[in-house]
């Protein structure tokens, strides 16, 4: 450990940080004591500690206790001369993160100490932390690229399942790969058809090839709560048992729900569909809902028309009508007028992105599926880090064996194993850990409702052809009808991930 840079009496704060696995060498309890400890020493008045427990070193972002630091000197403190910290990688790990953060302290004057690496003063230590910084950010990148190469490793050997949600019609299988050194079995989760819900997928695609559009599908199968959630159901290619992750393409990955011919002809459907939906004249027409407007009685999809009328020929009259027709038939559905229903819609949508009942509906189900996640993550992520604590006692214990007797290469053998499977616990612990973050909630409900209202801001204020670029990037589907000359219908929009239907 270097000198310690401040003069006895110095006014100085801590910060703390533990990821809650078992690659810290201490836990934020810990690094406490020993701080506390280590100005009691050296007669230091430690004023405030800020603690970050279980929270990762990857980003800033998220860690409370880490933005109260930077606030607290930004406003400069209670007469501090500067922060310690357990370790540089206790700070931050990413390369750009900490060199910011640092430098931003130091501008204000205070120090930056560090109580286990050992820095010298001057350029050489400000050289030394690039150093640290670069193996703090290569550890990350390790790590990342050992967790998803175990990933692709285990779904393409065993074929098991290495995303959090299961997609819908099929369920999850523990399936046993081995056992674990201590002699537990190592399990591992397959797919297989939901007997319960499987058959309901089936006939989806069955009633996709047949010409079906959502809202008939929904009818005969109620799946979800929203009709374009089946946009993703119907393209999903597990349900051939063939899985598609990162570059990997795995045939025979799960026992197939829908036939191969069957997935195939309703793929040709979804392609012709989205074609009509993006077509460049689409895109750059005058028509504000063009490629959006679906009818209520068919389900085929609405095109912006324009006529004239004979006696007036300078007169234009535009409105939407179905495309449906055929030889024997046409969909019997009116006309609708463009100006009525783009005003209608708009209004709707202005209405219900600043509506605090459907805004609270769209958080309150992002929390449950987030808790859903968790309640799959959580218990797989304590026995992953209670086996990784078990590991570092018995390398500690072996290398204190080694210090007091000395070593053979039958214990330098097993040291290896142990640290070779350290590492592969590590990196089961890290990926567990993001998918615990991904599912955590990511917004409060007061970012919501704020999104909402600049959302209906940017909605009212919108030149025309800005306005049509921002529906078509959260509106899924605008079903609509007239009865009795009043436009009825409904508007299917995202906000947040969540689809929403609600009367148009």
């Amino acid at each position: 450990m270097k000198d310690d840079p401040f003069e006895p009496g110095s006014r100085l704060v801590f910060y703390a940080r533990d990821s809650g696995g078992g690659e810290q060498d201490l836990s934020t309890a810990q690094q406490e004591q020993a701080a506390r400890a280590w100005c009691a020493e050296r007669g230091h008045i430690l004023t405030r500690a800020f603690i970050d427990a279980a929270r990762p070193g990857s980003t800033t972002a998220g860690r409370q206790a880490f933005e109260e630091l930077i606030q607290y000197l930004r406003g400069g403190g209670e007469g501090e001369q500067g922060v310690i910290i357990w370790k540089w990688n206790r700070f931050a790990r990413d390369i750009d993160d900490a060199q910011y953060f640092r430098a931003d302290i130091r501008r204000r004057g205070f120090e930056i100490f560090s109580l286990q690496d050992n820095i010298p003063a001057g350029l050489e230590g400000r050289l030394i932390e690039s150093a640290i910084d670069y193996m703090n950010q290569r550890y990350l990148a390790d790590l990342s690229s050992d967790v998803a190469r175990g990933q692709k490793y285990l779904a393409q050997v065993y074929h098991a399942f290495p995303l959090g949600r299961t997609p819908v019609g099929l369920r999850r299988v523990p399936f046993e790969i081995g056992a674990h050194r201590d002699g537990r079995p190592h399990v591992v989760s397959k797919l297989e058809p939901d007997p319960m819900t499987a058959p309901l997928v089936r006939r989806a695609f069955e009633l996709r090839a047949a010409g079906a559009v959502y809202r008939e599908i929904h009818a005969a199968v109620r799946l979800f709560e929203s009709k374009p959630s089946y946009s993703k159901v119907l393209r999903h290619t597990l349900y051939i048992g063939r899985f598609v992750y990162q570059d990997l393409v795995i045939d025979g990955f799960c026992d197939p729900i829908v036939p191969l011919p069957l997935w195939q002809a309703v793929q040709r459907i979804n392609a012709d569909w989205q074609e009509k939906r993006n077509h460049p004249r689409r895109a750059a027409s005058r028509f504000l809902l063009s490629g959006l407007v679906a009818c209520g009685l068919c389900g085929r999809p609405m095109v912006g028309k324009t006529t004239h009328a004979p006696k007036w020929p300078t007169s234009r009259f535009d409105y939407y009508r179905c495309t449906y027709s055929s030889e024997l038939e046409r969909c019997k559905a009116r006309m609708i007028p463009k100006d009525a229903l783009e005003a209608r819609a708009l209004a709707r949508l202005v209405e219900y992105v600043q509506r605090r009942d459907v805004l609270e509906a769209v958080y309150q189900e992002t929390a449950r599926l987030a808790q859903e996640s968790s309640a799959e993550t959580d218990p797989a992520l304590a026995r992953a880090r209670m086996e990784l604590v078990k590991l570092e006692g018995e390398i500690k214990n072996l290398l204190s064996a080694i210090k007091a007797a000395g070593h053979s290469s039958a214990i330098l053998a097993e040291l290896a194993a142990l640290e070779t499977r350290r590492g592969e616990l590590a990196a089961q612990v890290a990926a567990l850990e993001g998918q615990r973050s991904r599912a955590k909630l990511a917004v409060t409900l007061e970012q919501v409702l704020n999104v909402g209202a600049q959302l209906a801001g940017r909605l009212l204020a919108a030149e025309e052809r800005e306005q049509q670029q921002l529906l078509r990037s959260f509106v899924r589907v605008v079903t609509a009808w007239k009865v009795d000359g009043e436009i009825m219908g409904e508007i299917t929009f995202v906000l947040f991930e969540r689809e929403i239907s609600l009367p148009l």
